[in-house]
């Protein structure tokens, strides 16, 4: 028997040898050793270096952007409220305390969406509430250094996020019944960049949970949230990383009191940005501003204009509007 370090081992009878040039060849033995993934330390001090990294990785110049923005409500699987618009938005700087700002350029809901019974579903904040999702600008959502004592986190892994490699950042609670987050951060690993975050809310505290979303409701019913599901998006360019896009989606099961059965309800806005400039940007009026407390289904006015959006009239309700921009940037290209 022949043994050697790397190579499987070989029996051979000594009654096959010859009186001479007996040549003896090893078979190498392969083993698949799990991947190592170096790091520089714990995924909470990547964390860390995000919050470190954000004047150096963020404009702290304030930016103009024009977006789309969507918002639906859904009972069961029936649209009873859904209303879109071409937005400015006034996105201030990564440094200080200025809030955005938003303005409605063109909007519309529509004509012929089934009506709500006896329920009034209604959304307040708008394309504001989409801008919230930035968490870099809005660490108090869930980057607060203070907060990240209350989360465990755990380097899941490597991806390419537009060309560059990112790490995975899993997070998760340590309080089972703490009105928290969990999902995964993603991280460029060479600037420390947050360049996209998926996310929903811990919801084992359904009637904390509820206060986070119910501003009023009628006496008599019960609205839990049941499910609920964030996603945003950061876009690279000259070396910094700008808000991109935003999705958030929530869903609540109503019980009345005298009811025997619950209905559920799905809200979803979602807002994508599709240009950005640097120059002769301004904080909008007073009176030209959409304010947070407003209800946006409210402030664009119906029509049956099919031609409304022109050529980009084929955003279908269903359709991720990220999807459909980049659809429309391949016909423009063209």
């Amino acid at each position: 028997m022949v043994s050697y370090l790397g190579y499987k081992n070989l029996i051979f009878p000594l009654k096959n040898f010859t009186k001479k040039k007996n040549i003896l060849k090893l078979e190498p033995s392969v083993i698949m050793l799990k991947e190592i993934v170096v790091t520089p330390g714990p995924a909470y001090n990547i964390i860390v270096k995000v919050l470190d990294n954000v004047e150096k990785n963020y404009p702290l110049e304030p930016n103009q952007m024009t977006g789309f923005y969507r918002e639906s409500i859904k009972k069961r699987n029936s649209y009873v409220s859904l209303a879109e618009a071409i937005v400015k938005i006034y996105k201030a700087p990564y440094k200080g305390m200025q809030n955005d700002q938003v303005r409605i350029l063109k909007g519309r809901k529509g004509a012929n969406i089934k009506r709500m019974d006896t329920l009034l579903f209604k959304l307040q904040g708008g394309p504001n509430t989409g801008l919230l999702l930035d968490l870099v600008k809005n660490p108090e959502i869930l980057l607060n250094r203070e907060m990240l004592q209350d989360y465990n986190f755990k380097l899941s892994g490597e991806t390419m996020l537009d060309g560059k490699l990112n790490y995975i950042i899993s997070f998760s609670p340590k309080y089972s019944k703490a009105v928290l987050y969990s999902g995964k951060f993603y991280v460029e690993v060479n600037r420390y960049a947050l360049t996209a975050a998926d996310f929903n809310l811990n919801l084992t505290d359904p009637e904390a949970a509820s206060e986070l979303f119910i501003r009023k409701k009628p006496a008599g019913v019960t609205v839990t949230p049941v499910f609920t599901h964030y996603i945003v998006k950061y876009r690279e360019q000259g070396g910094k990383w700008y808000f991109n896009y935003a999705k958030g989606e929530v869903k609540f099961k109503v019980k009345w009191k005298k009811k025997m059965f619950s209905t559920n309800y799905t809200t979803l806005q979602e807002i994508a940005i599709t240009d950005r400039s640097t120059k002769n940007v301004t904080r909008f009026k007073t009176s030209k501003r959409f304010k947070s407390r407003q209800i946006f289904a409210e402030t664009v006015a119906a029509f049956s204009d099919e031609n409304y959006w022109g050529k980009y009239n084929y955003i279908e309700p269903d359709q991720s509007i990220e999807m459909a921009i980049k659809k429309f940037k391949r016909i423009l290209g063209r």
